[in-house]
Order: structure tokens, then sequence, then C-alpha cells
């Protein structure tokens, strides 16, 4: 018979590999959409997908949600960096594929957020949502995967495996 410790560290590990699988699909298919929107969308036009509510407009944004911090491009880029190995560092106790599916999501959204701000000094925008916002696949990721954490957490599941009891001496 295995350790309780062992049979911990191998579920930890499990969650760990799924949540930076998840972050790869993530970062994929932000980094994919963000290229196709540049070729696709660069007319300058808007293509309605589902009016009112969706449609594919190119944007550039130097700034956080609604353009705020225009100026600090690089240091939203670098927060979004310290979240990311913040996240990633956590990720190591986590013993739960359900909290590792809501921070493999944000992980993902980070990190990609991170690359395009210290790379191009900005986020391609290019999903409109009633002519209010507009946004990309990291944020879906990064809104998506907060909504569900939270609901965990409000639903008190736990992120870390519980330590078994040793029968003898219980």
């Amino acid at each position: 018979m295995t350790p309780p410790t062992t049979n911990r560290r191998s579920k930890t590990s499990w969650c760990f590999l799924a949540a930076l699988v998840i972050a790869a699909a993530v970062i994929t298919a932000d980094q994919w959409t963000k290229r196709w929107a540049v070729s696709a969308l660069s007319d300058g036009g808007s293509r309605a997908i589902l009016p009112p509510i969706f449609e594919f407009q190119l944007a550039f944004n130097r700034g956080a949600a609604f353009s705020i911090g225009t100026d600090f491009t690089w240091l939203l880029g670098l927060l979004a960096g310290a979240a990311a190995v913040a996240i990633t560092i956590y990720l190591w106790r986590v013993g739960s594929l359900k909290w590792a599916v809501g921070l493999g999501a944000i992980l993902g959204g980070a990190i990609s957020h991170a690359a395009d701000r210290l790379m191009r000094g900005g986020v391609i925008d290019f999903i409109g949502y009633f002519d209010l916002f507009i946004g990309n696949v990291a944020d879906i990721a990064i809104v998506g995967g907060g909504i569900y954490l939270v609901v965990l957490a409000m639903l008190k599941v736990p992120s870390v495996a519980p330590k078994k009891r040793n029968a003898v001496g219980a």
C-alpha cells in the first residue's frame, strides 16, 4: 500500500497537468483567434454575428478593461505575468480537478494577456458585446474561470485534497 502523501501528490500532479493543458488550449485559441481577427477585420468594419448581442470588430487595447490605464500597458503585462506565476505556484497544491479547470482557464488568459502586452504593446480585442465593450478569448477564459471558482468556493468545494487519517491510533 502506498502512503497517503504519495497518493495526494499523484492527484496534485494530475491536477497540475490538467490545468497546464487547459491553459495551453486557452493560449492557443486566444492567439489563433487574434491572428484571424487581424487578418479578417483589418478593413475597419464590423461583422454582425448575432445582432445586437455579438459582433466582431477589431480593436487594439493598451489598457485594462474599458481601456483604463493605457499609459501603463507594461505594468499591466508585468501584473498579468505575476498573476500567472502566483497561479502556477498555487496549482502545485491543488488536489481538485474542479479547481484545476478554473485555475487553468485563468492561467491561460493571464499568460496570453501578458505575452500580448509585453511583446505587442497591447491586447487585440475583437468580440463586441451589446456595443458596450470589446474583448477576446482570454477575457472569456479569465472571467469564466473566475466565476467558476467563486461558485466552487460558495459550494465549499475544497481546492486541496483532504489528508487521509491513519487508521492506526485514530
